[in-house]
């Protein structure tokens, strides 16, 4: 399993307009593709700094999402809300647990 892990820092105030985005666009276009599995977002209202992790299969499931024109697109309307571009890493998942 493979871990896309995205790091922004929005612009003062406009962290409930990106997670609108995230449950009105962001997380529908990740659903819509075969080898997602999870996502989670986390971030902290007094800074406007976030992060998302989103877990794929396999990384031709991530790399198949990354590449698909709609990608740009749909992220294309988070950049107006960013302070800074934001920062991608992808991992390898090495250990999830559940309750």
């Amino acid at each position: 399993m493979y871990a896309e892990v995205t790091s922004v820092q929005l612009r003062r105030g406009h962290t409930e307009r990106g997670l609108e985005l995230w449950r009105e666009a962001i997380a529908p276009f990740f659903k819509r593709h075969a080898g997602f599995r999870e996502l989670l977002v986390v971030g902290d209202w007094g800074t406007d700094r976030g992060m998302a992790i989103v877990l794929w299969e396999s990384q031709e499931a991530f790399q198949a999402a990354a590449h698909d024109p709609e990608h740009r697109t749909i992220f294309g309307r988070v950049a107006p809300l960013l302070a800074e571009p934001p920062q991608r890493e992808t991992f390898e998942v090495l250990l999830q647990e559940w309750p």
